[in-house]
């Protein structure tokens, strides 16, 4: 796939990427090809380029209410195991902390112990890390030395860009690839 140029338009609701291969032009925003909707617009206005993927995405988040969000990525904390760490620590810090009941920190805590570790949650990278932050304020408080992971997660559903535009290329010109 060579000779493909892109751009990328930094719009309110979301990027847009222009991709060129051979005489074909496409418009992804996130994980969608707004194309047809960019087209539409470039043809039945007389507007220059940015105002018509302006209006084509808006047009397309109307017609697509699920994909008007940005994907935030997401991250797994993780509490590892520390055999210094009481099991009742790991217990009430799971509890109090991730607000869990005592039945769930218990089995937490019991997977903390026999598997090395457990995910106690899924966050943005802030929230994840502001946790981390906590647990290591407690353990400073308590003089005790709980461990924590910040684990990104993998969303197998979503596509980048560059993957939705081999998609296009694929169909358009399957010899090319």
């Amino acid at each position: 796939m060579k000779h493909i140029v892109r751009e990328v338009f930094s719009l309110p609701a979301m990027d847009v990427v222009k991709a060129s291969y051979k005489d074909s032009v496409y418009y992804i925003a996130g994980d969608s090809d707004i194309t047809d909707y960019v087209s539409i617009v470039k043809s039945s206005f007389a507007i220059d380029e940015v105002e018509a993927i302006k209006h084509g995405l808006d047009a397309f988040l109307r017609d697509h209410p699920k994909n008007n969000h940005l994907a935030v990525p997401m991250y797994n904390l993780v509490i590892l195991d520390n055999p210094k760490s009481s099991k009742d620590f790991v217990v009430q810090v799971i509890g109090d902390l991730f607000r869990k009941t005592f039945e769930e920190a218990t089995q937490m805590a019991d997977l903390v112990h026999y598997n090395g570790s457990c995910i106690v949650g899924t966050y943005t990278y802030e929230l994840a890390h502001t946790f981390a932050c906590m647990v290591e304020t407690i353990n400073e408080q308590v003089d005790e030395e709980l461990e924590t992971d910040i684990i990104e997660t993998f969303n197998a559903s979503s596509m980048d860009s560059l993957e939705v535009l081999e998609r296009l290329i694929r169909r358009d010109f399957p010899g090319d690839i």
